[in-house]
């Protein structure tokens, strides 16, 4: 009934995303071969390392609806990145950022992965009041490389978004973002789109407490068990065979954990609320905690939560 096996298949769009990928290197290192004393496409270049490491748990890591099939881990993350800004002019800016990204997880090592990304950003604003908001569009490309090759995704990402003032203390962010990701297994093919909405409340010189809503209309993937440990078949995956856009056999779950588990991917509407807390250690250095809720509603009814919390030392360069 399932396959057993992994589909390994060519992506039609590769050709695409490394395009993607080669012309935004291109493009950083042909402005950083530009002499800065006779610039005459910026104004002024700055670079800054930046780096973010992350220790956090997920309560539902399986993204399953019922307790049998929850399995809850801890990971720990870093993330390297480069950001680098090229000023154009006094309201302009187009900022390129390639970035490298490592998740390594307690009980379902399957699962680590290494993150290549790089995004090209054209930021921009318009008026110069106090509440004047600034706009920015861009265009990110992502490879997530995993042991189980079924996993291993190409993403691309296009986003759009302001942001502003509201008074001396709260700052809001809204934006919209498109993203398409190809992976060897069919499953994990998905599809999403996004709005957001993030307020930042300033509580001293040190401290920012800040909150963020997702809404998200498109595809939703969840792993159960078709078989349970002690091999006896389960009866309570077939409405979820009938609902499934694409099912397939999940080899990182089967080989870290007990029972024959499969991904299945349904089309869902997903609502996600954060709330976090962000203090300066120094001027480039400060720790943040924040925990994630995620709430999925899905066809025929299918439905699960997840939270997630998240400890980080952010540096900067």
């Amino acid at each position: 009934m399932f396959r057993e096996s992994l589909i390994k298949r060519k992506f039609t769009n590769h050709s695409t995303a490394q395009a993607v990928l080669l012309f935004c290197f291109i493009l950083l290192t042909f402005m950083l071969a530009q002499p800065v004393q006779s610039q005459t496409w910026f104004e002024e270049i700055r670079i800054k390392p930046n780096t973010i490491s992350t220790l956090g748990t997920d309560s539902n890591l399986t993204r399953a609806q019922d307790e049998k099939n929850i399995i809850s881990d801890r990971f720990a993350r870093i993330d390297l990145s480069v950001n680098a800004l090229f000023e154009m002019s006094f309201n302009k800016a187009i900022i390129i950022e390639p970035s490298f990204s490592y998740q390594a997880f307690q009980f379902t090592p399957s699962l680590n992965r290494s993150e290549f990304s790089t995004s090209a950003i054209y930021r921009w604003q318009n008026t110069f009041g106090y509440n004047s908001p600034w706009y920015q569009v861009m265009g990110k490309y992502e490879y997530w490389h995993t042991d189980v090759k079924q996993r291993r995704s190409h993403i691309n990402k296009v986003q759009a978004m302001s942001s502003a003032r509201l008074t001396t203390v709260i700052t809001w962010m809204a934006g919209v973002e498109w993203q398409k990701r190809l992976s060897e297994g069919s499953v994990f093919d998905t599809s999403q789109t996004r709005a957001f909405l993030n307020l930042d409340y300033m509580l001293n010189n040190q401290a920012v407490l800040y909150g963020a809503y997702n809404f998200i209309k498109g595809d939703t993937l969840s792993s159960v068990q078709s078989a349970y440990c002690n091999g006896l078949a389960s009866t309570s995956i077939y409405p979820l065979i009938v609902a499934s856009e694409e099912i397939e056999w999940d080899q990182a779950f089967s080989e870290d954990h007990c029972g024959n588990w499969i991904s299945y991917r349904l089309n869902a509407t997903t609502h996600t609320a954060s709330l976090g807390l962000n203090y300066g250690l120094s001027h480039s250095t400060s720790i943040d905690v924040s925990i994630l809720h995620v709430m999925v509603n899905a066809t025929d009814d299918i439905e699960y939560d997840r939270q997630i919390f998240q400890f980080s030392l952010l540096k900067g360069f």
